[in-house]
Protein backbone atom coordinates (compact mmCIF):
# COMPACT_ATOMS: atom_id res chain seq x y z
CA UNK A 1 0.00 0.00 0.00
CA UNK A 2 1.35 3.42 -0.92
CA UNK A 3 1.80 5.91 1.89
CA UNK A 4 -0.55 8.89 1.96
CA UNK A 5 1.42 12.10 1.36
CA UNK A 6 0.87 15.82 0.99
CA UNK A 7 -1.98 17.89 2.47
CA UNK A 8 -4.29 14.88 2.61
CA UNK A 9 -1.84 13.06 4.87
CA UNK A 10 -1.87 16.01 7.23
CA UNK A 11 -5.68 16.10 7.26
CA UNK A 12 -5.88 12.36 7.96
CA UNK A 13 -3.28 12.61 10.72
CA UNK A 14 -5.12 15.47 12.40
CA UNK A 15 -8.41 13.59 12.20
CA UNK A 16 -6.93 10.45 13.73
CA UNK A 17 -5.33 12.49 16.51
CA UNK A 18 -8.59 14.20 17.40
CA UNK A 19 -10.52 10.97 17.18
CA UNK A 20 -8.14 9.12 19.47
CA UNK A 21 -10.01 9.88 22.72
CA UNK A 22 -13.27 8.65 21.20
CA UNK A 23 -11.62 5.53 19.80
CA UNK A 24 -9.92 4.84 23.12
CA UNK A 25 -13.27 4.72 24.84
CA UNK A 26 -14.28 1.82 22.62
CA UNK A 27 -11.34 -0.36 23.66
CA UNK A 28 -13.13 -2.03 26.55
CA UNK A 29 -16.01 -4.44 25.91
CA UNK A 30 -18.08 -2.79 28.66
CA UNK A 31 -17.73 0.72 27.18
CA UNK A 32 -18.70 0.62 23.49
CA UNK A 33 -17.73 3.49 21.21
CA UNK A 34 -20.15 6.38 21.29
CA UNK A 35 -20.93 8.10 17.97
CA UNK A 36 -19.60 11.61 17.53
CA UNK A 37 -22.12 14.35 18.06
CA UNK A 38 -22.32 16.87 15.19
CA UNK A 39 -20.37 19.55 17.10
CA UNK A 40 -17.55 17.04 17.71
CA UNK A 41 -17.42 16.28 13.98
CA UNK A 42 -17.39 20.04 13.36
CA UNK A 43 -14.32 20.33 15.60
CA UNK A 44 -12.57 17.84 13.33
CA UNK A 45 -13.44 19.93 10.29
CA UNK A 46 -12.17 23.07 12.06
CA UNK A 47 -8.86 21.38 12.80
CA UNK A 48 -8.54 20.06 9.26
CA UNK A 49 -9.11 23.48 7.69
CA UNK A 50 -6.69 25.13 10.13
CA UNK A 51 -4.02 22.51 9.37
CA UNK A 52 -4.47 22.97 5.62
CA UNK A 53 -3.81 26.68 6.10
CA UNK A 54 -0.77 25.93 8.26
CA UNK A 55 0.58 23.65 5.52
CA UNK A 56 -0.17 26.38 2.93
CA UNK A 57 -2.65 24.18 1.12
CA UNK A 58 -5.23 26.93 1.70
CA UNK A 59 -4.67 30.67 1.62
CA UNK A 60 -5.62 32.78 4.61
CA UNK A 61 -8.84 34.25 3.16
CA UNK A 62 -9.93 30.82 1.91
CA UNK A 63 -9.42 29.17 5.30
CA UNK A 64 -11.05 32.10 7.11
CA UNK A 65 -14.11 31.86 4.87
CA UNK A 66 -14.51 28.14 5.54
CA UNK A 67 -13.97 28.53 9.30
CA UNK A 68 -16.54 31.33 9.45
CA UNK A 69 -19.18 29.08 7.91
CA UNK A 70 -18.32 26.28 10.33
CA UNK A 71 -18.65 28.71 13.25
CA UNK A 72 -22.12 29.72 11.99
CA UNK A 73 -23.00 26.04 11.83
CA UNK A 74 -21.89 25.50 15.41
CA UNK A 75 -23.83 28.49 16.69
CA UNK A 76 -26.96 27.26 14.93
CA UNK A 77 -26.55 23.85 16.57
CA UNK A 78 -26.14 25.35 20.01
CA UNK A 79 -29.21 27.53 19.52
CA UNK A 80 -31.40 24.61 18.55
CA UNK A 81 -31.70 25.53 14.87
CA UNK A 82 -30.98 22.36 12.86
CA UNK A 83 -32.34 23.72 9.57
CA UNK A 84 -30.03 26.73 9.79
CA UNK A 85 -27.09 24.45 10.63
CA UNK A 86 -27.80 22.29 7.57
CA UNK A 87 -28.02 25.41 5.43
CA UNK A 88 -24.60 26.60 6.61
CA UNK A 89 -23.14 23.15 5.88
CA UNK A 90 -24.50 23.42 2.35
CA UNK A 91 -22.65 26.74 2.06
CA UNK A 92 -19.48 25.02 3.30
CA UNK A 93 -19.70 22.24 0.71
CA UNK A 94 -20.37 24.81 -2.03
CA UNK A 95 -17.24 26.75 -1.03
CA UNK A 96 -15.10 23.61 -0.92
CA UNK A 97 -16.39 22.47 -4.30
CA UNK A 98 -15.67 25.92 -5.73
CA UNK A 99 -12.07 25.75 -4.45
CA UNK A 100 -11.62 22.36 -6.07
CA UNK A 101 -13.15 23.52 -9.36
CA UNK A 102 -10.81 26.53 -9.46
CA UNK A 103 -7.77 24.39 -8.71
CA UNK A 104 -7.18 26.15 -5.39
CA UNK A 105 -7.55 22.84 -3.54
CA UNK A 106 -6.64 19.39 -4.81
CA UNK A 107 -9.53 17.03 -5.45
CA UNK A 108 -8.58 14.37 -2.90
CA UNK A 109 -8.26 16.87 -0.06
CA UNK A 110 -11.50 18.52 -1.13
CA UNK A 111 -13.30 15.19 -1.04
CA UNK A 112 -12.00 14.62 2.49
CA UNK A 113 -13.51 17.92 3.64
CA UNK A 114 -16.77 17.15 1.84
CA UNK A 115 -16.91 13.74 3.52
CA UNK A 116 -16.44 15.41 6.90
CA UNK A 117 -19.25 17.86 6.16
CA UNK A 118 -21.43 14.96 5.10
CA UNK A 119 -20.74 13.25 8.43
CA UNK A 120 -21.98 16.35 10.28
CA UNK A 121 -25.08 16.53 8.10
CA UNK A 122 -25.75 12.85 8.71
CA UNK A 123 -25.39 13.34 12.46
CA UNK A 124 -27.91 16.18 12.44
CA UNK A 125 -30.32 14.16 10.32
CA UNK A 126 -30.08 11.18 12.66
CA UNK A 127 -30.89 13.38 15.66
CA UNK A 128 -33.87 14.87 13.85
CA UNK A 129 -35.27 11.52 12.84
CA UNK A 130 -37.42 9.96 15.54
CA UNK A 131 -39.00 6.78 14.19
CA UNK A 132 -42.68 6.15 14.67
CA UNK A 133 -42.55 2.96 16.80
CA UNK A 134 -44.23 -0.23 15.73
CA UNK A 135 -47.56 -0.74 17.45
CA UNK A 136 -47.70 -1.63 20.27
CA UNK A 137 -44.39 -1.18 22.09
CA UNK A 138 -45.13 -1.75 25.77
CA UNK A 139 -42.62 -4.26 27.06
CA UNK A 140 -42.95 -2.95 30.61
CA UNK A 141 -46.66 -3.72 30.84
CA UNK A 142 -47.90 -7.09 32.12
CA UNK A 143 -51.11 -6.77 30.14
CA UNK A 144 -50.30 -5.10 26.81
CA UNK A 145 -53.10 -3.73 24.64
CA UNK A 146 -54.84 -6.02 22.20
CA UNK A 147 -52.77 -5.78 18.99
CA UNK A 148 -54.53 -4.59 15.86
CA UNK A 149 -56.03 -7.22 13.62
CA UNK A 150 -54.32 -7.87 10.27
CA UNK A 151 -57.15 -6.01 8.62
CA UNK A 152 -58.83 -3.59 10.97
CA UNK A 153 -62.51 -3.09 10.16
CA UNK A 154 -63.02 0.43 8.80
CA UNK A 155 -66.05 2.61 9.38
CA UNK A 156 -66.72 6.02 7.83
CA UNK A 157 -68.10 9.18 9.37
CA UNK A 158 -69.18 12.39 7.68
CA UNK A 159 -70.71 15.47 9.29
CA UNK A 160 -74.20 16.11 7.95
CA UNK A 161 -74.59 12.64 6.45
CA UNK A 162 -78.21 11.39 6.17
CA UNK A 163 -79.55 9.49 9.17
CA UNK A 164 -79.53 5.72 9.04
CA UNK A 165 -76.02 5.27 7.65
CA UNK A 166 -74.29 1.92 8.03
CA UNK A 167 -70.73 3.25 8.30
CA UNK A 168 -69.75 2.38 4.76
CA UNK A 169 -67.99 4.88 2.54
CA UNK A 170 -71.23 5.31 0.58
CA UNK A 171 -73.52 5.59 3.65
CA UNK A 172 -71.34 6.96 6.47
CA UNK A 173 -72.40 7.58 10.03
CA UNK A 174 -73.01 11.21 10.92
CA UNK A 175 -71.09 11.01 14.23
CA UNK A 176 -67.93 9.38 15.53
CA UNK A 177 -69.82 8.12 18.57
CA UNK A 178 -72.17 6.19 16.29
CA UNK A 179 -69.18 4.45 14.72
CA UNK A 180 -67.75 3.52 18.12
CA UNK A 181 -71.15 2.22 19.24
CA UNK A 182 -71.40 0.10 16.11
CA UNK A 183 -67.93 -1.32 16.79
CA UNK A 184 -68.98 -2.24 20.33
CA UNK A 185 -72.23 -3.77 19.11
CA UNK A 186 -70.34 -5.84 16.58
CA UNK A 187 -67.88 -7.01 19.24
CA UNK A 188 -64.97 -5.74 17.15
CA UNK A 189 -61.60 -6.04 18.88
CA UNK A 190 -60.29 -3.10 16.89
CA UNK A 191 -61.79 -0.43 14.68
CA UNK A 192 -60.56 2.25 12.33
CA UNK A 193 -62.79 5.28 11.87
CA UNK A 194 -62.26 7.53 8.85
CA UNK A 195 -63.46 10.97 9.93
CA UNK A 196 -64.55 13.21 7.09
CA UNK A 197 -63.94 16.94 7.15
CA UNK A 198 -66.32 18.75 9.49
CA UNK A 199 -67.02 19.67 13.11
CA UNK A 200 -68.14 16.97 15.57
CA UNK A 201 -69.43 17.98 19.02
CA UNK A 202 -68.89 14.78 20.99
CA UNK A 203 -67.45 13.25 24.15
CA UNK A 204 -65.89 9.95 23.12
CA UNK A 205 -64.97 7.01 25.36
CA UNK A 206 -62.50 4.47 23.98
CA UNK A 207 -63.14 0.82 24.93
CA UNK A 208 -61.16 -1.10 22.26
CA UNK A 209 -58.18 -0.52 20.02
CA UNK A 210 -59.29 2.54 18.07
CA UNK A 211 -57.74 4.44 15.21
CA UNK A 212 -59.31 7.80 14.33
CA UNK A 213 -58.07 9.07 10.98
CA UNK A 214 -59.07 12.52 9.81
CA UNK A 215 -59.65 13.35 6.17
CA UNK A 216 -58.57 17.02 6.03
CA UNK A 217 -59.76 19.63 3.59
CA UNK A 218 -56.71 20.32 1.45
CA UNK A 219 -56.35 23.39 -0.75
CA UNK A 220 -53.44 24.94 -2.59
CA UNK A 221 -52.71 27.23 0.36
CA UNK A 222 -53.85 25.37 3.47
CA UNK A 223 -54.85 22.11 5.11
CA UNK A 224 -57.82 22.22 7.51
CA UNK A 225 -58.28 19.32 9.91
CA UNK A 226 -61.59 17.79 10.99
CA UNK A 227 -62.49 19.06 14.48
CA UNK A 228 -63.80 17.23 17.53
CA UNK A 229 -65.34 19.70 20.00
CA UNK A 230 -65.51 17.97 23.36
CA UNK A 231 -63.24 15.29 24.76
CA UNK A 232 -61.71 11.85 24.22
CA UNK A 233 -61.12 9.52 27.20
CA UNK A 234 -59.50 6.10 27.46
CA UNK A 235 -59.55 4.21 30.78
CA UNK A 236 -59.09 0.78 29.18
CA UNK A 237 -55.94 -1.31 28.54
CA UNK A 238 -56.15 -0.65 24.82
CA UNK A 239 -54.48 1.46 22.19
CA UNK A 240 -55.71 4.77 20.79
CA UNK A 241 -54.28 6.31 17.64
CA UNK A 242 -55.39 9.70 16.29
CA UNK A 243 -54.17 11.06 12.96
CA UNK A 244 -54.88 14.40 11.24
CA UNK A 245 -57.57 15.65 13.64
CA UNK A 246 -58.02 18.77 15.78
CA UNK A 247 -59.39 18.34 19.31
CA UNK A 248 -60.77 21.34 21.19
CA UNK A 249 -62.41 21.98 24.52
CA UNK A 250 -63.63 25.39 23.42
CA UNK A 251 -67.04 26.14 24.89
CA UNK A 252 -67.13 22.97 27.01
CA UNK A 253 -66.80 22.43 30.75
CA UNK A 254 -65.30 18.93 30.58
CA UNK A 255 -61.90 18.77 32.32
CA UNK A 256 -59.29 17.64 29.82
CA UNK A 257 -59.48 17.33 26.04
CA UNK A 258 -57.62 14.00 25.85
CA UNK A 259 -57.44 11.88 29.02
CA UNK A 260 -55.82 8.44 29.25
CA UNK A 261 -55.53 6.51 32.52
CA UNK A 262 -54.42 2.90 32.43
CA UNK A 263 -51.01 1.33 32.98
CA UNK A 264 -51.47 -0.72 29.82
CA UNK A 265 -52.87 2.02 27.57
CA UNK A 266 -51.02 3.17 24.50
CA UNK A 267 -51.55 6.48 22.75
CA UNK A 268 -50.19 7.58 19.37
CA UNK A 269 -50.90 11.03 17.95
CA UNK A 270 -49.79 12.14 14.50
CA UNK A 271 -50.55 15.59 13.09
CA UNK A 272 -52.92 16.48 15.92
CA UNK A 273 -53.91 19.91 17.24
CA UNK A 274 -55.26 20.22 20.80
CA UNK A 275 -56.67 23.61 21.78
CA UNK A 276 -58.58 25.37 24.56
CA UNK A 277 -58.44 22.57 27.08
CA UNK A 278 -60.12 23.12 30.43
CA UNK A 279 -57.69 22.00 33.12
CA UNK A 280 -55.61 19.90 30.72
CA UNK A 281 -54.97 19.68 27.04
CA UNK A 282 -53.54 16.15 27.28
CA UNK A 283 -53.29 14.05 30.44
CA UNK A 284 -52.00 10.47 30.60
CA UNK A 285 -51.26 8.34 33.64
CA UNK A 286 -49.36 5.12 32.93
CA UNK A 287 -48.70 3.31 29.68
CA UNK A 288 -47.04 4.54 26.53
CA UNK A 289 -47.32 7.73 24.48
CA UNK A 290 -45.98 8.68 21.06
CA UNK A 291 -46.54 12.09 19.48
CA UNK A 292 -45.43 13.30 16.05
CA UNK A 293 -46.31 16.76 14.74
CA UNK A 294 -48.34 17.55 17.84
CA UNK A 295 -49.54 21.02 18.89
CA UNK A 296 -51.18 22.01 22.18
CA UNK A 297 -52.44 25.57 22.55
CA UNK A 298 -54.41 27.85 24.89
CA UNK A 299 -55.04 25.49 27.84
CA UNK A 300 -56.73 27.13 30.85
CA UNK A 301 -56.46 26.01 34.52
CA UNK A 302 -59.44 25.36 36.76
CA UNK A 303 -57.66 24.90 40.13
CA UNK A 304 -54.20 24.81 41.68
CA UNK A 305 -53.70 21.19 40.55
CA UNK A 306 -55.62 21.14 37.26
CA UNK A 307 -53.85 23.42 34.87
CA UNK A 308 -51.15 21.95 32.60
CA UNK A 309 -51.22 21.82 28.82
CA UNK A 310 -49.56 18.40 28.58
CA UNK A 311 -49.12 16.21 31.68
CA UNK A 312 -47.63 12.71 31.72
CA UNK A 313 -47.32 10.55 34.84
CA UNK A 314 -45.30 7.34 34.76
CA UNK A 315 -45.44 7.17 30.95
CA UNK A 316 -42.88 5.94 28.41
CA UNK A 317 -42.93 8.83 25.93
CA UNK A 318 -41.52 9.69 22.54
CA UNK A 319 -42.13 13.12 21.01
CA UNK A 320 -41.08 14.57 17.66
CA UNK A 321 -41.90 18.05 16.38
CA UNK A 322 -44.13 19.10 19.25
CA UNK A 323 -45.17 22.69 19.94
CA UNK A 324 -46.86 23.94 23.13
CA UNK A 325 -47.92 27.56 22.69
CA UNK A 326 -49.76 30.23 24.71
CA UNK A 327 -50.90 27.91 27.50
CA UNK A 328 -52.00 29.35 30.84
CA UNK A 329 -51.08 27.00 33.65
CA UNK A 330 -47.82 25.38 32.58
CA UNK A 331 -46.60 23.73 29.41
CA UNK A 332 -45.18 20.21 29.78
CA UNK A 333 -45.05 18.22 33.03
CA UNK A 334 -43.21 14.89 33.15
CA UNK A 335 -43.68 13.03 36.45
CA UNK A 336 -41.86 9.72 36.62
CA UNK A 337 -41.38 7.59 33.54
CA UNK A 338 -39.11 8.45 30.64
CA UNK A 339 -39.38 10.92 27.79
CA UNK A 340 -37.33 11.30 24.63
CA UNK A 341 -38.13 14.47 22.71
CA UNK A 342 -36.76 15.89 19.48
CA UNK A 343 -37.95 19.23 18.19
CA UNK A 344 -39.87 20.37 21.28
CA UNK A 345 -40.94 24.03 21.27
CA UNK A 346 -42.59 25.58 24.33
CA UNK A 347 -43.42 29.27 24.07
CA UNK A 348 -45.54 31.97 25.72
CA UNK A 349 -46.44 29.82 28.73
CA UNK A 350 -47.99 31.57 31.72
CA UNK A 351 -47.99 29.95 35.19
CA UNK A 352 -51.19 28.73 36.79
CA UNK A 353 -52.40 31.65 38.94
CA UNK A 354 -54.17 29.28 41.36
CA UNK A 355 -50.93 27.35 41.95
CA UNK A 356 -48.93 30.52 42.48
CA UNK A 357 -51.42 31.85 44.98
CA UNK A 358 -51.71 28.74 47.14
CA UNK A 359 -48.85 26.31 46.77
CA UNK A 360 -45.14 25.87 47.19
CA UNK A 361 -42.95 26.02 44.16
CA UNK A 362 -41.99 22.34 44.16
CA UNK A 363 -45.29 20.60 44.86
CA UNK A 364 -47.78 22.09 42.44
CA UNK A 365 -47.85 21.64 38.69
CA UNK A 366 -48.56 24.41 36.26
CA UNK A 367 -45.87 26.92 37.22
CA UNK A 368 -43.20 26.25 34.58
CA UNK A 369 -42.86 25.79 30.84
CA UNK A 370 -41.24 22.34 31.31
CA UNK A 371 -41.40 20.57 34.68
CA UNK A 372 -39.40 17.33 35.11
CA UNK A 373 -40.05 15.72 38.51
CA UNK A 374 -40.44 12.58 40.63
CA UNK A 375 -37.48 10.56 39.30
CA UNK A 376 -38.42 11.19 35.67
CA UNK A 377 -35.76 10.90 32.98
CA UNK A 378 -35.99 13.51 30.22
CA UNK A 379 -33.78 13.44 27.12
CA UNK A 380 -34.27 16.33 24.72
CA UNK A 381 -32.66 17.34 21.43
CA UNK A 382 -33.55 20.57 19.64
CA UNK A 383 -35.58 21.77 22.64
CA UNK A 384 -36.50 25.46 22.44
CA UNK A 385 -38.12 27.23 25.40
CA UNK A 386 -38.76 30.85 24.48
CA UNK A 387 -40.73 33.74 25.89
CA UNK A 388 -42.18 31.87 28.86
CA UNK A 389 -43.02 33.38 32.24
CA UNK A 390 -41.73 32.42 35.70
CA UNK A 391 -39.45 29.43 34.94
CA UNK A 392 -38.39 27.87 31.64
CA UNK A 393 -37.28 24.39 32.80
CA UNK A 394 -37.54 23.05 36.36
CA UNK A 395 -35.75 19.78 37.27
CA UNK A 396 -36.32 18.45 40.79
CA UNK A 397 -37.37 15.66 43.19
CA UNK A 398 -34.90 13.10 41.87
CA UNK A 399 -35.44 13.83 38.17
CA UNK A 400 -32.72 14.04 35.53
CA UNK A 401 -32.72 16.05 32.31
CA UNK A 402 -30.28 15.78 29.41
CA UNK A 403 -30.41 18.54 26.78
CA UNK A 404 -28.53 18.56 23.49
CA UNK A 405 -28.58 21.47 21.01
CA UNK A 406 -31.24 23.25 23.00
CA UNK A 407 -32.10 26.87 23.74
CA UNK A 408 -33.81 28.48 26.73
CA UNK A 409 -34.35 32.22 26.52
CA UNK A 410 -36.39 35.28 27.43
CA UNK A 411 -38.02 33.90 30.57
CA UNK A 412 -39.95 36.72 32.24
CA UNK A 413 -40.75 37.31 35.88
CA UNK A 414 -44.22 37.84 37.25
CA UNK A 415 -45.61 40.38 39.69
CA UNK A 416 -47.00 39.39 43.07
CA UNK A 417 -49.35 41.75 44.85
CA UNK A 418 -49.93 42.32 48.53
CA UNK A 419 -53.32 42.29 50.23
CA UNK A 420 -53.86 45.93 49.32
CA UNK A 421 -53.31 45.24 45.65
CA UNK A 422 -49.91 46.90 45.46
CA UNK A 423 -47.16 45.43 43.30
CA UNK A 424 -45.18 43.93 46.18
CA UNK A 425 -42.46 41.89 44.52
CA UNK A 426 -41.36 40.38 41.24
CA UNK A 427 -40.73 36.62 41.28
CA UNK A 428 -39.35 34.00 38.89
CA UNK A 429 -37.71 35.02 35.67
CA UNK A 430 -35.29 32.07 35.50
CA UNK A 431 -34.46 30.15 32.34
CA UNK A 432 -33.50 26.97 34.23
CA UNK A 433 -33.92 25.89 37.87
CA UNK A 434 -32.36 22.71 39.23
CA UNK A 435 -33.45 21.83 42.77
CA UNK A 436 -31.86 18.99 44.65
CA UNK A 437 -32.11 16.19 44.34
CA UNK A 438 -32.08 16.83 40.61
CA UNK A 439 -29.54 16.80 37.79
CA UNK A 440 -29.14 18.57 34.48
CA UNK A 441 -26.69 17.86 31.68
CA UNK A 442 -26.56 20.31 28.78
CA UNK A 443 -24.41 19.85 25.67
CA UNK A 444 -24.31 22.43 22.90
CA UNK A 445 -26.77 24.74 24.64
CA UNK A 446 -27.80 28.39 24.82
CA UNK A 447 -29.22 30.10 27.91
CA UNK A 448 -30.12 33.68 27.09
CA UNK A 449 -31.87 36.80 28.33
CA UNK A 450 -33.50 35.55 31.51
CA UNK A 451 -35.02 38.42 33.45
CA UNK A 452 -33.29 37.17 36.62
CA UNK A 453 -31.17 33.97 36.54
CA UNK A 454 -29.97 32.11 33.50
CA UNK A 455 -29.48 29.03 35.68
CA UNK A 456 -30.42 28.72 39.37
CA UNK A 457 -29.29 25.80 41.54
CA UNK A 458 -30.64 25.12 45.01
CA UNK A 459 -30.93 22.29 47.51
CA UNK A 460 -28.71 19.39 48.43
CA UNK A 461 -28.03 17.25 45.37
CA UNK A 462 -28.74 19.90 42.73
CA UNK A 463 -26.11 19.31 40.06
CA UNK A 464 -25.53 20.46 36.49
CA UNK A 465 -22.94 19.71 33.86
CA UNK A 466 -22.51 22.20 31.03
CA UNK A 467 -20.51 21.36 27.90
CA UNK A 468 -19.99 23.59 24.87
CA UNK A 469 -22.55 26.33 25.15
CA UNK A 470 -23.40 29.92 25.94
CA UNK A 471 -24.84 31.69 29.00
CA UNK A 472 -25.37 35.31 28.06
CA UNK A 473 -27.41 38.48 28.44
CA UNK A 474 -29.10 37.33 31.63
CA UNK A 475 -29.54 39.61 34.63
CA UNK A 476 -27.44 37.04 36.50
CA UNK A 477 -25.79 34.10 34.77
CA UNK A 478 -25.47 31.26 37.28
CA UNK A 479 -27.18 32.10 40.57
CA UNK A 480 -26.28 31.44 44.17
CA UNK A 481 -29.63 31.20 46.00
CA UNK A 482 -28.04 31.54 49.44
CA UNK A 483 -27.14 35.14 48.55
CA UNK A 484 -30.79 36.04 47.91
CA UNK A 485 -33.51 36.93 50.35
CA UNK A 486 -35.71 33.97 49.42
CA UNK A 487 -38.88 35.94 50.01
CA UNK A 488 -37.71 38.52 47.53
CA UNK A 489 -36.90 35.80 45.04
CA UNK A 490 -39.91 33.51 45.30
CA UNK A 491 -42.41 35.22 47.56
CA UNK A 492 -43.92 32.58 49.86
CA UNK A 493 -41.89 29.82 48.23
CA UNK A 494 -39.25 28.22 50.41
CA UNK A 495 -36.06 27.38 48.52
CA UNK A 496 -33.67 27.28 51.47
CA UNK A 497 -31.33 24.32 51.05
CA UNK A 498 -27.73 23.16 51.12
CA UNK A 499 -25.08 23.49 48.48
CA UNK A 500 -25.88 23.38 44.79
CA UNK A 501 -23.04 22.31 42.54
CA UNK A 502 -22.25 23.45 39.01
CA UNK A 503 -19.46 21.55 37.32
CA UNK A 504 -18.17 23.01 34.07
CA UNK A 505 -16.23 20.37 32.15
CA UNK A 506 -15.86 22.07 28.78
CA UNK A 507 -15.87 25.51 27.24
CA UNK A 508 -18.84 27.69 28.14
CA UNK A 509 -19.10 31.14 26.60
CA UNK A 510 -20.26 33.15 29.63
CA UNK A 511 -20.65 36.83 28.79
CA UNK A 512 -22.74 39.97 29.15
CA UNK A 513 -24.35 38.82 32.40
CA UNK A 514 -24.59 41.35 35.21
CA UNK A 515 -21.86 40.69 37.77
CA UNK A 516 -22.45 40.93 41.51
CA UNK A 517 -22.97 38.99 44.71
CA UNK A 518 -25.65 36.84 43.13
CA UNK A 519 -23.61 35.56 40.20
CA UNK A 520 -20.81 33.09 39.60
CA UNK A 521 -18.34 33.93 36.84
CA UNK A 522 -17.39 30.96 34.70
CA UNK A 523 -14.06 30.82 32.91
CA UNK A 524 -14.97 30.91 29.23
CA UNK A 525 -11.44 29.75 28.37
CA UNK A 526 -11.63 26.58 30.44
CA UNK A 527 -9.88 23.61 28.80
CA UNK A 528 -11.93 20.55 27.80
CA UNK A 529 -10.95 18.67 30.96
CA UNK A 530 -12.87 18.63 34.25
CA UNK A 531 -11.65 21.39 36.60
CA UNK A 532 -12.53 21.28 40.31
CA UNK A 533 -16.28 21.79 40.88
CA UNK A 534 -17.49 25.34 41.39
CA UNK A 535 -19.51 25.43 44.60
CA UNK A 536 -22.33 27.89 44.14
CA UNK A 537 -23.27 28.19 47.81
CA UNK A 538 -20.28 29.01 50.07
Amino acid sequence: MNAVRGPLAVVVAVALCLLAPHLARSAGPSDPQQPLLPHDALALLDAQVAELFKQQALKGPQAASLLKVLDKTRRSLFRGLPDAALGHLNDFTDKVQSLVNRGALDKVTGETLLTGAGAVQGGIASLLKVPFPAWPDIGFCTGPPVPPLPKIPTLYVQEGAPAGGDGSSVHPFRSIGAALTAAAGGALGAVQVMVGFGVYSEHLEITRYTRLVGLPLVSASDTILPVIVGSVTNFSPVGLEIDHIALTGFGTTHVGVLTVENKCAATALNDVLVTDGVGFGIFQHGGWFDGHDLRVERTHPVSSVFGVAFQLEGVETTLANTALTANLGGGLLVSGGRMTASGLDVAETEPNPYALARATFSTNPGTTAVDVRDDAAFTGTWVRLTGNTYVGMFVHTGAAADLTYSRVEDTAEIHRYDSMGFDAVNVGGHDIVVSGPGTLRATGFTILSARVCGALFTGDGAEATFMHGEIAYNEFGACDPAAFDTHDLFGAIDVVGDDGVLTEIATVDYHDNREGNFSVTLDSAAPPVPPPPVILVP
